[in-house]
């Protein structure tokens, strides 16, 4: 009970410190939250998207986070057939309007996780348009 009346630091400047040299990154790379809702919703505050790609099914703070901005939401539908992976032909549903897309990975809630090379695709696909990719 001993350090009860303390609070953590709300910057969080020692965990940044620590990360900053583990992963040898600046600190103002990093960002630090109180769980993935929260990241969600500060992304999506910075960027205020208007038009995003999510897959379905996901975490539903994507979409939620999404709405709370009036952005339109375009949706990747998990194939039951394909093992609900994200296959590369994600790309095609990435047009000049979308500015962000959110990849949860693993999936929540089929568990999958997509491929190094398929996230590769989509950030050079996203580079073009000057867009984000948050997985």
């Amino acid at each position: 009970m001993k350090y009860t009346n303390r609070y953590p630091d709300i910057n969080s400047r020692e965990l940044i410190d620590g990360i900053s040299i583990f992963e040898n990154v600046p600190q103002e790379y990093i960002f630090t939250s109180n769980g993935a809702a929260e990241a969600i919703y500060r992304i999506s505050a910075c960027i205020k998207p208007k038009e995003a790609l999510i897959t379905a099914p996901s975490f539903s703070e994507y979409e939620q986070s999404i709405k709370l901005y009036d952005g339109e939401i375009n949706y990747y539908y998990l194939k039951e057939a394909n093992n609900f992976k994200v296959l590369d032909d994600i790309t095609n549903y990435i047009n000049e309007r979308i500015n962000l897309v959110f990849i949860c990975n693993p999936n929540n809630p089929t568990g999958q996780l997509t491929e190094k090379n398929i996230l590769e695709k989509i950030l050079l696909k996203l580079k073009e348009n000057k867009a984000f990719l948050v997985v």
